[in-house]
Parts: structure tokens; sequence; C-alpha cells
């Protein structure tokens, strides 16, 4: 009789334990859940001070390569640099709006192998040499090149003959010189400065387009030789007479070399991108500043804090229920709600605990022998924790890609 009844107490006391260590288990569940919860949001958090440090250094250097240009002022906010974008855009349109000078020669067709006209493949800075070499190359300003003589070909046929053209595979090219070639003096008097200042009239041309192709250069021993005034003399020694004097701009009919933009047009440019590059700059920034405070003011809502309370809450039973399971003394809660900028909240890890339900049976049963306290089960914890709210997709998708 007495053995039947040590049986029954036996199994009811053991019934207690696996209903303690049941409730022990979802306790440490919901303790993980809200641990995942908060390391999540604290993650983002960080992740977002960081975003929002980065942008602030890429405005500041944007504004200091900008300060460069003596454009320091307004340009706090999007508006602001708007409103310099806008001034910059209008000088840069009056610019190019100037009158300046142009060659007047009908473009060359648009096609494929057609490099264009010599007239309109250069351009001369100097009025003065403009005319010159305008005048020197007369005869060849109207002068289509083309890459293949197949295109030249074509282009001879279809204008009747009329229509120069200079195919650049037709050119011997084992001859060409050097494009940065020093002039014949610097080759036996290196340090001597001769008068009229000599320069190869190649190098005071500047290609708008294809540049190397342009390059592509007869070659001769003895060149011709101009001056600034509009004197020629042909490489076989020949000078003088109206054939070698060049005449007034005026009378060249539009054949002759344009003018490049001024580099007040290129700054201007500069100045732009940069304002481009700015006002994208603060608009990331103000966007990382934003999207920060809304996870701050998140995570100080009654929701966020309730769910604060509620591990702490939980983390107090599981204390209490190992200590009744014989598992050591009762723990310390260190869950603490994350208010302003304090630093993240910290956990004990529940996968610490190594002892099983079934090595501490015997010492549960020694310290308590009555039915399971209802205190201890995680009630009204165990139902919200269906209810949490997680962390946003937006602070997910950023984590990941971190």
């Amino acid at each position: 009789m007495q053995t039947g009844r040590q049986t029954r107490t036996d199994a009811k006391k053991q019934s207690q334990m696996a209903h303690l260590s049941k409730e022990r288990d979802n306790l440490q569940n919901a303790i993980r859940t809200y641990k995942s919860l908060f390391e999540t949001t604290e993650q983002l958090i960080g992740e977002l001070k960081i975003s929002v440090k980065e942008t602030e250094q890429e405005v500041s250097n944007i504004k200091m390569n900008l300060s460069k240009y003596k454009i320091n002022h307004n340009l706090m906010s999007v508006e602001g640099v708007e409103k310099q974008l806008q001034l910059a855009t209008s000088e840069k349109d009056q610019i190019l709006s100037s009158n300046r000078r142009l060659c007047g020669l009908q473009p060359a067709p648009v096609e494929p192998d057609v490099l264009g006209k010599i007239g309109h493949l250069a351009l001369i800075e100097d009025q003065a040499i403009s005319r010159v070499l305008s005048w020197h190359m007369s005869s060849d300003m109207d002068c289509v090149v083309t890459l293949s003589s197949g295109k030249a070909k074509e282009i001879y046929h279809r204008t009747n003959g009329k229509q120069q053209v200079l195919p650049l595979d037709s050119i011997y090219k084992k001859n060409l010189t050097e494009w940065k070639k020093p002039l014949p003096h610097a080759k036996f008097k290196q340090n001597w400065q001769p008068p009229g200042n000599p320069v190869y009239a190649r190098d005071l041309l500047e290609f708008t387009q294809d540049v190397e192709k342009c390059r592509i250069v007869k070659f001769t021993h003895c060149p011709t030789i101009l001056t600034r005034d509009g004197d020629r003399i042909r490489s076989n020694g020949k000078f003088g007479g109206l054939m070698n004097k060049a005449l007034p701009i005026e009378k060249l009919r539009g054949a002759v070399f344009g003018s490049p933009l001024p580099k007040a047009y290129h700054e201007k440019c500069t100045i732009i991108e940069i304002l481009q590059n700015l006002k994208a700059a603060i608009e990331k920034h103000e966007s990382a500043k934003d999207e920060l405070q809304e996870q701050m003011d998140t995570m100080n809502t009654q929701e966020m804090q309730a769910k604060y309370q509620e591990c702490r809450e939980a983390e107090k039973q599981l204390s209490d229920l190992e200590e009744k399971l014989g598992m050591g003394t009762p723990q310390k809660s260190l869950t603490s709600p994350r208010t302003g900028s304090k630093s993240a909240t910290t956990f004990d890890d529940p996968k610490k605990q190594t002892q099983s339900p079934a090595q501490n049976s015997t010492s549960a049963s020694a310290v308590n022998g009555s039915t399971p306290n209802s205190s201890a089960t995680p009630t009204r914890t165990s139902k919200r924790i269906a209810h949490m709210t997680p962390v946003s997709d937006e602070g997910k998708k950023r984590l990941r890609r971190n």
C-alpha cells in the first residue's frame, strides 16, 4: 500500500517537473524572440548613424571643392543649391549664345567613315593665327576627310568629282613625323631663344573629335613657315608677292577655323556639375537623418516600451522557475529599454544553461513537492509574443545588404 502511494507521488512529481520544463522552454523562446527584435533594431540604428555621418562628410567635401570657385554661400539647403544651379546655367547659356568665330562652310554628310571637313575638325583661339592658317589652307578647308578610300570614292562620284576628299588609309604613315617632335633649332641649340617665338602650327589647333586620326599629317623635311602677320615662306624658299600674303579674314568667305569656347564656359560647366552633386548629397543626407529619427521615435513608442517590460517579466519568471528546478540562484535582469542614444541592451543567453530537466528532477523534488506555482506561467507574455511587430522590411533589407 505504501509502495503504491509512493509510486503515485513520484509520478505526480515527474508530471510537475515536465510541466515546469515546458514552461521554462516557452520562456526561453520568448526571451530569445525579444532579444532578436531588440538587437535587430539596435543594429539598424547603428547603420543609420553611420550613413548620416558618411553623407555629412560627403556634403562637406563637395562644399570645400566648390569653394575654389568662390561659391560658398546659401548652400545649406536643396533650395539654395537649386538657386545657384539656375544662376550658373543661365550664365553658361549666355556665354554659349555670345558671338564667336565659326566656320561658315557647309558641314560634311554625317555618315560612317566620314570625319568631316578640315575646316570643322579644329578650332583656333587666336584671331590672327586663325586668319593666317585659314588662308594658307584655303584650298584644303573644304576637303572631306574619310577613314577609307571606299567612302572617299563614294562621295567623289556622288558629287560628280566636285568635292575634295582625303582618305586617311591612303597616307603613307611610315614617314609621318612625331606629333610632339621638337622644333629643328632645339636639336642643336637647346637654350637658344629665337626671335618671333616659333611654334609648330599643329600645336595651335584644338581638335573637337577623333584627335588621333586628325593628327595624321604629311611630313616634309623643310616645312612652310608662316608669320603671325600673314607672310608665307614656302618649303622651297620662295617668299614675297601677293600669293604669299594672307588675305583679310573677311575675304575668306567663311572658310576659317572657328574659335573654341572660352574658359569661362568650361568653368561654368564644372560648377554646374559640382552643384548637381551637392544637391544629390544634401538630399541623401536629409533622407538618412529622417530615417534615423523615425527609427529612434519607434524605439520610444508605448508598444516598444511594453515589449521591454514584457521581456523583463519573462526574465524574472525564468529566473524564479530555474530556482524551483534547482538550476542555480536567481539572476538579475539585464533587459532595459533604449532611450535616446544610450548603449544597446544586453541579455543572458539561455543557451548557456547546460543542465536538462531530467538531470535536475531529484533536486527539484526535494525543493518543492507541491503543484507548480501559477505565477510562474507567462500567460500575458506568451499571448503577446504572437502579436509582436518586427523591424520594418526596409530595416531588414538594409541589414542584409550591409
